[in-house]
């Protein structure tokens, strides 16, 4: 199978570049998925989805997500270089969504869904929500909120990883997309999916440590499979 994949920016002497870790090229081949990164440069989005055999999306984490694309006035936070990927993704998504192809986004690929169907995003979790834990470099337990994963993984709950400072609660979240998942300690949304298109956000990194092995295993294979929230 061969995805689509999204890069992070990244600037080096006044110029902007790509980024993509390893780490997602090796966990997605484990399971049989090729990765083709598209470079926020890249500017005939369609030609990608028309000449590669291309299955699916999947958003990465990395960056945060722009000034222009969640509305903020927010000068605290980082004056935002990254307007060019937000776009970029925004051209991949809609590209997706075409072709009801299968989309998993992953940490701020999930919250980049969430403001692509107009919901909000929290631009620092620590300043903003004094009750919220600690989400960056951590890990902590979520709890499933729907009974299709529940009934997959045998369980209710699990221990993720956490690697972010920019999150959303239910009162952030797009009227477009439901809560598959919360954080246990503090209500932040760890997943999502859009009841109608086969797009699902997770707010982990399962290619990182200290991520439920088995969990993501069963996420990977029903994306993979189009089976659950992927199904169209």
């Amino acid at each position: 199978m061969w995805c689509a994949i999204s890069c992070a920016v990244i600037q080096r002497f006044d110029v902007s570049g790509d980024f993509l870790y390893i780490d997602y090229i090796e966990f997605f081949e484990r399971y049989g998925i090729n990765l083709v990164p598209i470079s926020n440069g890249a500017k005939d989005i369609e030609t990608y989805f028309d000449t590669f055999p291309l299955k699916g999306l999947i958003l990465t984490g990395g960056n945060d997500l722009s000034h222009e694309l969640t509305g903020s006035k927010d000068d605290a936070c980082n004056e935002n270089s990254f307007v060019i990927r937000d776009e970029q993704e925004t051209r991949l998504l809609d590209a997706a969504i075409k072709r009801c192809l299968p989309v998993l986004g992953i940490c701020r690929g999930m919250q980049f869904i969430n403001c692509y169907y107009d919901g909000e995003i929290i631009q620092d979790i620590k300043n903003t929500l004094p009750h919220a834990k600690n989400h960056v470099n951590s890990v902590h337990t979520l709890g499933f909120m729907d009974n299709q994963w529940i009934e997959i993984f045998g369980r209710d709950e699990t221990e993720v990883n956490s690697f972010h400072h920019q999150g959303l609660t239910e009162n952030e979240l797009s009227p477009e997309l439901k809560i598959i998942a919360k954080a246990k300690q503090d209500g932040i949304v760890e997943a999502l999916y859009h009841p109608k298109y086969p797009i699902v956000g997770i707010q982990w990194h399962p290619e990182r440590d200290n991520s439920n092995e088995e969990i993501d295993e069963k996420i990977i294979d029903s994306f993979k499979n189009r089976t659950t929230y992927w199904m169209a």
